[in-house]
């Protein structure tokens, strides 16, 4: 990054050209122009945002161009907004609420506070464009309270904005940022869908169906947001339920839309009020049912996992930790009969796991998230890129272990212990 001129120098619009690379920039916050000097540069934090005047934040991105964004609320935005960049002001620190730490225990469920649910409500409308949360850290987080919160958006395609003294005093948010923004499962991978969830961004309050995409999330029922003028057929036809929640009642095509899911045997479920977040998220789980989720994973009350998938049958399970503690003993369960499943963490090389087969059920257990691990999983009819993964585990030491043999955890790396980044 050039460190040539002050804020006041920086112009009043907003150069798309800054963001040739949309989902590949990443931004850092500095306190002040005099922080340019001192700045990373290049990738993966190719971005800077610098305090400016009117709630505006001032942005110097690679090769130079300048301009500014306005942060605003969640709920100030909706498809109507023509801003290439969506900068939203109030995320959540994430994590388990103090109150509740305690209880973070595999018979307890703690309330964990997320930006993904958040992402993804705006990923529905807003297309490729940039999401970046701005919100500041608390006082004392520590470097895995860090990683967790560049974790808990990039999951979904955000980008949370670090700022510049956690960057140069913790190497490891520049090796985990590099991390998220080389993977190319943004583009490839479409969320794996349960129940079908439509929202309404520029005709209802988007603070409640906010609620509902927070705790159903928790409640472990994966799901696909539909912006409505988005919704048609192809987008619910994996859904085993449809949630048409606090809208205006479907018009001509979406009704016929609405009875030919139903037709194929799709629930639908219509909520004219809005009714208890916590109470509407276990009847969600209760409706769907345990045997048409896609994904389970079992004791992790602090992991929130968000599953995607490929056309060509590959599936991806990310898991955030948001305890304090590594989750120890976690078990994912997946539906489909997968030959080969993947460990991906940041700072380590990808490793194979071993998989159970039962019935129509894949699962890998033993897994130690301290902060984030994804679960790649594929069959043999895949096809795979050679630089993607790691050799198959047929020939290595325990390979062919049952799911009930002694065997080490599969763990990803305390935050601080590194390995180079794969190139994924």
């Amino acid at each position: 990054m050039a460190a040539a001129g002050a804020v006041a120098a920086i112009g009043p619009a907003f150069l798309l050209a800054a963001f040739a690379r949309a989902e590949g920039c990443i931004p850092v916050r500095l306190s002040g122009p005099a922080d340019l000097g001192r700045a990373p540069r290049g990738a993966p934090f190719d971005c800077a945002l610098i305090e400016a005047d009117a709630g505006e934040l001032a942005i110097v991105g690679a090769p130079g161009s300048r301009g500014r964004i306005r942060p605003r609320p969640f709920a100030e935005w909706n498809r109507g907004t023509a801003s290439p960049v969506v900068a939203i002001s109030d995320g959540v620190w994430p994590g388990i609420r103090i109150s509740d730490e305690a209880a973070a225990t595999p018979s307890s469920e703690p309330w964990i506070d997320s930006n993904t649910w958040m992402v993804r409500s705006v990923r529905a409308w807003c297309g490729s464009r940039p999401i970046w949360l701005t919100h500041p850290a608390p006082e004392g987080a520590g470097e895995a309270d860090y990683l967790r919160a560049l974790a808990d958006a990039a999951v979904a395609g955000g980008n949370w904005a670090p700022p510049l003294e956690a960057v140069l005093r913790w190497p490891s948010l520049a090796r985990w940022a590099q991390f998220f923004s080389e993977q190319t499962w943004r583009a490839e991978f479409a969320p794996t869908a349960a129940l079908a969830i439509v929202q309404d961004s520029a005709g209802q309050d988007p603070l409640v169906p906010g609620e509902y995409l927070n705790l159903i999330a928790r409640r472990g029922v994966p799901y696909r947001v539909i912006e409505r003028p988005h919704l048609n057929l192809a987008t619910v036809v994996a859904a085993s339920a449809l949630l048409w929640a606090c809208l205006t009642p479907p018009g001509p095509p979406e009704h016929e839309i609405l009875k030919a899911f139903a037709g194929r045997g799709g629930a639908l479920i219509a909520v004219s009020e809005a009714p208890d977040p916590a109470q509407f998220a276990r009847e969600m789980l209760d409706r769907v049912g345990y045997d048409n989720l896609p994904v389970r994973v079992f004791n992790a009350p602090s992991v929130i996992s968000y599953a995607v998938e490929a056309q060509d049958g590959r599936r991806l399970i990310h898991l955030v930790n948001y305890a304090a503690f590594p989750a120890e003993g976690v078990r994912v369960r997946v539906s489909g009969r997968f030959r080969r499943a993947t460990l991906l963490c940041p700072d380590q090389a990808p490793r194979g796991l071993a998989v159970r087969i039962a019935g129509a059920k894949s699962e890998v257990s033993n897994l130690n998230i301290p902060v984030y691990a994804g679960v790649l999983w594929e069959g043999d009819h895949h096809a795979l890129r050679q630089s993607d993964l790691p050799p198959p585990m047929a020939g290595r030491r325990g390979a062919g272990r049952s799911a009930g043999a002694a065997r080490r955890p599969s763990a990803c790396r305390r935050p601080g212990v590194a390995e180079p980044v794969p190139q994924l």
